[in-house]
């Protein structure tokens, strides 16, 4: 029943933008984390401009406000739905084998289903992982860890394309798609571009 007065903090002044200040230093703090533990493990200096640390910046968003533990022992996003989170996960820039989404529906079993890409997080609005390589970033459910002395290679953070606001160099737009170029033909074009179904049904993990 009170009234509520909105009060914006003073222009230029940092202290009185307590909380967004804190989250800030918190996510540049995670991307740190994350540019120094890539670099010791592929050995070789990651630099601002790649496209590996425009997704490493989201990811440390995401971490921050989702992951973080508070002082009830709970994350956002298990205070949000109720329990804890069990999505898979692996190291961020972690090579990894994953399962396009399409080929969930393949009936060949003798062909191999699992392809390799780079770990850069979870999506935000569905159970899904997102993956780098050389021909864009895309989406998966299901993924598997490779052997220890296989999980980190400068060659595949350095060939790898596609930005947050650009997840496939193919198509223009923030829409990360789940299938990418597989073949490119005489003139450049791309092949194998997938396009969202019409009936909008997800596949669930095998």
């Amino acid at each position: 029943g009170g009234k509520v007065v909105m009060e914006n903090p003073a222009q230029g002044e940092s202290q009185s933008n307590g909380t967004v200040e804190e989250a800030g230093k918190t996510v540049r703090e995670f991307v740190r984390v994350f540019k120094d533990h890539l670099e010791s493990k592929i050995r070789t200096k990651v630099q601002g401009k790649d496209p590996i640390m425009l997704w490493a910046i989201r990811w440390a968003a995401m971490v921050t406000s989702r992951y973080l533990v508070g002082k009830d022992g709970r994350t956002p996003q298990e205070r949000k739905r109720g329990r804890r989170c069990k999505e898979p996960t692996a190291s961020f820039g972690e090579l990894v084998w994953y399962k396009p989404i399409d080929k969930a529906r393949e009936k060949n079993k003798i062909e191999a289903t699992w392809e390799k890409g780079i770990w850069l997080g979870t999506a935000r609005e569905a159970n899904e992982t997102l993956i780098g390589t050389k021909d864009g970033v895309t989406r998966c459910y299901a993924i598997k860890r490779m052997a220890e002395e296989d999980r980190w290679s400068s060659a595949e953070i350095t060939a790898m394309q596609g930005t947050p606001q650009q997840p496939s160099p193919s198509r223009v737009g923030l829409h990360i798609p789940k299938r990418l170029p597989t073949e490119v033909a005489p003139d450049g074009g791309p092949h194998g571009v997938a396009v969202e179904g019409d009936d909008g049904q997800e596949i669930p993990p095998t």
